[in-house]
């Protein structure tokens, strides 16, 4: 009877616990744990205290520092949440977070913001790809590497350039993530940016241009290939002025030349000549810039080469 009667009362402890985040009790707070309530205890929807307070907007800072000072488990995951009508597990507190004073007062309370999650989940590239950029500062700041790979096999500055997300592109950078860390097959952030800013950041960071990748694709040439099939004209012009080889063939037999005269980009084709591009090299198909202006019919970029 003595047992049932402990363990009823401990019930409505823990009960006490989670009400008393309703409007951030102290009180009520100390009052439950007095009254034996566990803090790391879950409740219906499978959260520690913790965990709620993770979830929770306009947190109040001073109920946070109790809880933090009881030494709850900082590691626990919740059992489930939902987020954008999506159910999500397996997530502590660090993750769960996008506020970035509790993300502060979890490291100074011992969190480590490097831990890996049972679902193969890393706080700061969960962060990267679904938070903003004061929450990734702060997980930064907080001691995490930025030169990681997630469960995927990507790093976060890969999950950046995905989200296409400048400020964060530049935020990593500039906390020494390395423009060369490859995904797990290989390829460096280079080979994923599709945007001339995002390129040129890359490269003015020291992209290697030179590296090759498992598949025997050099990344240069792959970049200089799609800058001239987007028409990046400042990229190209960067690479020039990098002394990169305009005359190379590539992974498909395809030259830089080639490409251009094929898509009728005059100024691309000027800009390539001008700089030494050879208009008589061969593609894979046997096929000079020549041959291919002639099939087209363009007498003005026949003109160029012919300078």
């Amino acid at each position: 009877i003595e047992a049932t009667k402990v363990v009823v009362e401990n019930k409505k402890a823990n009960q006490d616990l989670f009400k008393s985040l309703k409007n951030y009790d102290i009180n009520a707070l100390k009052k439950s744990i007095l009254e034996g309530a566990d803090i790391n205890s879950l409740n219906s929807s499978g959260n520690t205290l913790l965990l709620a307070i993770a979830q929770s907007n306009n947190i109040d800072y001073d109920y946070l520092e109790y809880v933090l000072s009881l030494n709850p488990d900082l590691y626990i995951e919740n059992q489930s949440s939902i987020s954008e009508g999506v159910v999500i597990r397996g997530r502590n507190a660090g993750m769960l977070t996008d506020d970035p004073k509790m993300i502060t007062m979890l490291s100074e309370h011992g969190f480590d913001f490097n831990t890996v999650s049972s679902q193969g989940l890393i706080p700061l590239a969960l962060a990267v790809d679904t938070k903003s950029s004061s929450t990734v500062k702060a997980i930064l700041d907080s001691g995490a590497n930025p030169n990681v790979r997630d469960k995927k096999g990507f790093s976060p500055l890969m999950l950046a350039i995905f989200k296409g997300d400048t400020n964060l592109i530049y935020l990593l950078i500039n906390e020494k993530a390395d423009v060369n860390y490859t995904d797990s097959k290989g390829n460096p952030p280079l080979l994923y940016a599709v945007t001339e800013e995002i390129i040129s950041a890359l490269i003015d960071s020291g992209a290697n241009l030179y590296l090759e990748t498992e598949d025997g694709k050099i990344v240069g040439d792959e970049i200089l290939m799609i800058s001239i099939e987007n028409n990046f004209i400042n990229i190209v012009t960067e690479l020039i002025n990098l002394n990169y080889n305009l005359n190379l063939v590539d992974s498909y037999g395809d030259t830089p030349l080639n490409l251009a005269v094929g898509k009728s980009n005059v100024a691309m084709v000027r800009l390539l000549i001008e700089n030494g591009a050879n208009p008589n090299i061969k593609d894979k198909k046997g096929f000079t810039a020549f041959d291919i202006a002639a099939t087209k019919g363009n007498v003005l970029i026949t003109n160029i080469l012919e300078k």
